[in-house]
């Protein structure tokens, strides 16, 4: 066998290696699909007759105690002038939580209760 022959087997080989790994770097990685904001509804221990509707949502530290913390953009029951502010709830004082995908859904759900 001729010597050119006999490498140009593994030398392909690695060839063909090296240009699908080049490949593989180039193809654009999946961004995972980022979640569609939510909107809660909060009740606290110490104001039953109203729930806050909360966008913007996440969980927060202040010293020892964790907090809800969301825009208010309304509540369903008395208005509050608070609307357009960040609110934080304790942990604590929330005796229900209530999840939609978005706002309208909450509309839907408590019609002409919601106040913005």
């Amino acid at each position: 066998m001729k010597r050119s022959n006999v490498l140009a087997g593994p030398a392909a080989a690695l060839l063909l290696f090296a240009l699908a790994g080049a490949a593989a770097a180039q193809e654009p990685k999946a961004q995972p699909e980022a979640e569609a904001p939510r909107v809660y509804v909060v009740m606290v221990r110490s104001d039953p007759d109203k729930m806050y509707v909360l966008e913007k949502t996440k969980v927060q530290k202040l010293g020892d105690v964790s907090f809800l913390t969301g825009r208010l953009s309304g509540t369903i029951g008395p208005a509050d002038w608070r609307v357009g502010a960040t609110l934080w709830l304790p942990l604590s004082e929330i005796t229900q939580l209530s999840e939609y995908p978005g706002m309208a859904e909450v509309q839907r759900a408590h019609g002409v209760n919601f106040n913005r």
